[in-house]
């Protein structure tokens, strides 16, 4: 079983955008790293992203590039400060690889969770569109692989 975690793109400020969009830079690195994911034609059961607006751009990037778009959905849980505990105890018994959109610094809790054991441990770093893939064995989790959005 496979984890993409993916950081949204860079979004605008909050005076800008109160809602937070991606930001041009955001919307092309997102693109790139969109575009490198589907070359490697990953195997992914849903596409999950939280509910800012930021997250789910970045997602709907994601999918677009990988022909996925109804394998997007929207999920309560994903924000930036929301524990982590729930989604790592459901992926120890998915079969099926999953791409989560969000934020920091709950995916680096997640990875860190993850791989260490702790959340408070940050094994992996993240970027902006950048993509971190993880692979469970059965027994324990290793990055596979991670690439920023400037490669």
């Amino acid at each position: 079983m496979r984890l993409y975690l993916i950081q949204h793109g860079e979004a605008k400020g909050e005076q800008e955008d109160p809602q937070r969009g991606l930001t041009a830079r955001g919307e092309a690195d997102t693109g790139r790293s969109a575009t490198l994911l589907a070359s490697l034609q990953p195997t992914v059961s849903e596409i999950r992203h939280s509910s800012k607006l930021r997250a789910k751009q970045t997602a709907v990037i994601l999918a677009a590039a990988m022909k996925a778009e109804d394998l997007l959905h929207e999920q309560q849980g994903l924000a930036p400060n929301d524990p982590v505990q729930a989604l790592a105890a459901e992926l120890v018994h998915r079969q099926e690889s999953l791409a989560v959109v969000g934020h920091l610094p709950f995916l680096s809790r997640l990875a860190g969770l993850l791989l260490c054991g702790h959340e408070q441990r940050h094994p992996v770093a993240f970027y902006n569109s950048g993509v971190v893939c993880l692979n469970y064995d059965g027994e324990s989790w290793q990055v596979e692989w991670a690439v920023p959005p400037f490669l």
